[in-house]
């Protein structure tokens, strides 16, 4: 079976891809294992080839939610930026995390 956050993530944000969801579990095993997953506020690992999949937040799926603006291109390969007016926003206020 999968971590539980990580299975929270793949459920969200529909991931089925098996190799992609045993990449994403090592990462959140990890991360647990070196004390780092509680430091973390938000993580994109940028699977499942578009848009939707790419937004969710794999430490808190309900929290921080990307919305993409501008010039990207969304696919198998993750997130590119089109270098002039591409970005994502988190909606974190760093002041509050």
């Amino acid at each position: 079976g999968f971590d539980s956050d990580a299975q929270a993530f793949f459920t969200a944000a529909g991931i089925t891809d098996t190799t992609q969801k045993s990449a994403v579990n090592q990462l959140v095993l990890d991360l647990k294992t070196y004390g780092i997953w509680t430091k973390i506020s938000a993580l994109y690992p940028f699977v499942g080839g578009d848009a939707t999949k790419h937004s969710y937040n794999l430490k808190n799926t309900a929290q921080y939610q990307l919305t993409f603006y501008g010039g990207i291109t969304h696919n198998s390969n993750g997130v590119t930026f089109n270098g002039s007016n591409g970005y994502a926003d988190t909606s974190i206020v760093p002041s509050s995390v």
